[in-house]
């Protein structure tokens, strides 16, 4: 979690770094938290992060952005011990996942009025995992001999693409306040090795629920 703070900080700078050099007044920057609900069920718990956008906006009704987010995905905790009456055998697996999404959108505003609008979001991202998942595997006998091992799981890069609704309610000429829903789903899936083992492939498909903040320029 101190790795998706550190790098929602930093993306937050980038982001406003690049929006105080363009003299365009329509484009704002978002900023918001996304809690992810993962379809594999199996494998993944739930998730937290956030997403920060840069978008230029064409017209009243169309734009486009750059996007950065991070996020921490928690797996769910697998336990397993296996005996024939002489060799016990247990078996382990924990941790999380740190997602990178970047990318891009094309947003349409179907809707604007003085305090509230509605934004329809379609886009891409290259994400970028890294994993903390540990399998631990260990044995012992009947003799009290126990030998054991612990390794992680590597998981590849994946592309997903997301789609999603949001209501805006402006606040202020500087800055308004977004909750919206969206979807991810897989593109392109990492595949995942344990000890240089096929381990299957990582599904990132999703339900997102998002809440923040736009700050125009």
């Amino acid at each position: 979690m101190k790795i998706v703070a550190y790098i929602l900080v930093s993306m937050v700078s980038f982001a406003t770094c690049v929006l105080a050099q363009t003299e365009s007044s329509n484009a704002d920057l978002s900023v918001g938290a996304i809690y992810y609900s993962p379809s594999d069920d199996e494998s993944y718990d739930n998730g937290f992060g956030g997403e920060a956008q840069i978008r230029f906006w064409q017209n009243a009704n169309v734009g486009f952005g750059l996007a950065l987010g991070a996020a921490s995905w928690q797996i769910n905790d697998f336990e397993e011990i296996e005996s024939d009456g002489v060799v016990a055998v247990g078996t382990s697996i924990d941790g999380d996942v740190t997602l990178i999404p970047v990318g891009g959108s094309i947003f349409f505003r179907p809707t604007i009025n003085e305090k509230v609008s509605m934004t329809i979001e379609a886009g891409v991202r290259y994400v970028i995992v890294d994993s903390q998942i540990d399998v631990e595997i260990a044995a012992a006998n009947a003799f009290g001999a126990v030998a054991g091992r612990k390794d992680s799981i590597e998981i590849d890069d994946g592309v997903v693409g997301v789609i999603g609704v949001n209501i805006e309610g402006h606040l202020s000429k500087q800055t308004s306040m977004f909750a919206g829903l969206g979807y991810q789903f897989d593109l392109s899936k990492g595949d995942a090795e344990y000890l240089g083992e096929d381990f299957g492939e990582n599904e990132l498909e999703a339900l997102l629920i998002k809440a923040g903040f736009i700050f125009p320029f």
